[in-house]
């Protein structure tokens, strides 16, 4: 609804796209973009911080009290959510480095001014929206700039927790030896520094694993939390009680009802083969089908209206598995970010992810090294017969409403649609496989007028968005399922640049422009 809603309101928000090419350092993210479409490397101007992996930035003084920094930053945040409670003494006891303790400090205070801001702001709509649903006429401009503000400081005070504990481990390499024990501060902390295997059933604010085959069950990274059900030992249960996070299962209905709640969240896991999210037999996409699915939107790095990040820095074998809007994609201008640092990793999701953003914002997906391979699901019919958007269809529920079964594949690797979105996925290295798919009219319910309904993946914009897929070495293979003719191929060392159907879906009105563009070196 929120979509439907806002957009009316951004036709003077759009940036600029200058075709005015502009300098960027040599080898960089924006200089390769730039060299195929400097309009869009323009457009990403704005997130070229978090496209800078060795970024120089003079770290944070740490807190003359680490652990008491540290302790300080939870209460706050726990406050901030409506779970005080006193975690001192059991910061103290961990027995935590000074470094990492003083590290999550940092990180903690960026969360909580990210955290601020998001709440302010979905405030701010959520009192809007009756007045809003009512106008035809268009409505005032909506500046969210400070939102995606918060992305850049976050994700800062996350690689200077990487590096410290890296530094933490030079000696031996290995997990486990810090000497610190494990912190359970729901909904706010869980930090793992030992070997073993984990799995994660609730969501928190800020994860740090440093060792161990992990399971994510949770929001793995998303901002969008469930404060509902909590761990069994926490010091205060969840609104609902005890149990396993459920989330947002019917998108945007879900945060009205309270299934969900958006903050601001990082998860870094710093080793081990990991798996981010996990197929389960259907709770709300039953109506659809019966197959497996993640059961929850918005999982892995993603983002409505704040900031989330994942960032796996292990050079591992890792598996990340999405349902929709989730795997480095945003929604209403948010950030999502899923970083991972290397590996020979697998990436799936059903739609509208996978370096994604929808209205706004950016969602990134990188992945630094590794023979990767970049696939989509879709869940079978109940009823085969069935047309696309009604009850048995298969795929899994939209966003609008309760959410209508949605079987249409779309909107993968590298896409935006409507508004300012900007859906960027880039892979610097390894022989790696993709697979996604176009669709030349997917239908939206309700309908948008002036909405172009053509979509596609690997560097597609639509409707006043970009999205960019960039490959930066290896050989790679490509599979693009239900192509139109005279669709540009995606293929190794080519380059589809924008001005075509092939990248290009722009529509009318409130959805003018809309770009993309395929790079692969």
């Amino acid at each position: 609804m929120l979509a439907l809603i806002l957009l009316a309101g951004l036709a003077g928000e759009r940036p600029a796209m200058s075709p005015t090419p502009s300098r960027w350092p040599a080898g960089s993210v924006l200089a390769d973009i730039d060299a195929a479409s400097p309009a869009i490397a323009e457009r990403l101007r704005q997130y070229e911080v978090l496209l800078d992996l060795d970024k120089a930035v003079p770290a944070e003084p740490m807190p003359a009290d680490p652990g008491g920094a540290l302790a300080a930053a939870v209460e706050q945040l726990a406050s901030a959510l409506g779970f005080a409670q006193s975690v001192e003494q059991a910061i103290r006891d961990a027995g935590i480095p000074s470094e990492l303790a003083g590290r999550m400090a940092r990180l903690l205070d960026k969360m909580h001014e990210c955290h601020v801001i998001t709440a302010r702001r979905h405030d701010e709509l959520i009192e809007l929206l009756p007045k809003l649903f009512s106008r035809t006429s268009a409505v005032p401009n909506i500046d969210f700039s400070d939102v995606v503000a918060c992305a850049p400081k976050m994700w800062l005070a996350t690689r200077e927790l990487e590096r410290a504990i890296k530094a933490e481990q030079s000696g031996s390499g290995q997990c486990g030896q810090t000497g610190a024990r494990a912190v359970d501060l729901w909904p706010v902390l869980r930090f793992e520094p030992g070997c073993a295997n984990q799995t994660y059933q609730h969501d928190y604010l800020l994860i740090v694993d440093m060792g161990g085959d992990d399971v994510y069950a949770n929001n793995a990274g998303s901002n969008v939390i469930d404060v509902n059900f909590s761990p069994p030992n926490a010091a205060k249960p969840g609104l609902v009680g005890t149990g396993p996070a459920k989330g947002c299962q019917r998108g945007l209905a879900g945060l009205y009802r309270k299934d969900c709640s958006v903050s601001a969240v990082v998860l870094l896991d710093t080793q081990g083969n990991d798996s981010y999210g996990v197929l389960e037999q259907p709770d709300s996409d039953r109506i659809c089908t019966d197959d497996p699915v993640v059961r929850r939107m918005l999982t892995g790095g993603a983002a409505f209206l704040g900031v989330g990040i994942l960032r796996d820095s292990a050079n591992s074998a890792d598996r990340y598995v999405g349902k929709t809007v989730s795997l480095g994609a945003a929604h209403m201008f948010g950030v999502g970010i899923l970083s991972d640092a290397g590996g020979n990793d697998t990436y799936m999701a059903v739609r509208n992810s996978m370096g994604f953003s929808l209205i706004g914002g950016l969602g990134l997906l990188r992945d630094e090294g590794g023979d990767d391979v970049y696939d989509y699901y879709m869940p079978r019919p109940l009823n085969p017969s069935a047309p696309n958007q009604t009850d048995g269809a298969g795929g899994v529920r939209d966003n609008e409403g309760d959410g209508v079964c949605d079987r249409v594949p779309r909107y993968t690797l590298g896409g935006g649609n409507m508004a300012t979105a900007s859906g960027l996925l880039v892979d610097d290295a390894g022989d790696d496989t993709y697979r996604a798919a176009f669709s030349d009219v997917y239908t939206t319910n309700p309908a948008i007028g002036g909405m172009s309904l053509s979509a596609g993946s690997l560097g597609f914009g639509g409707n006043g968005a970009v999205g960019t897929f960039l490959d930066r070495g290896g050989n790679d293979r490509y599979q693009v399922d239900n192509p139109f003719p005279g669709l540009a191929v995606r293929a190794d060392a080519k380059v589809v640049k924008p001005g075509s159907p092939s990248t290009d879906s722009p529509g009318a009105r409130l959805f003018e422009g809309g770009s993309g563009v395929f790079i692969d070196r």
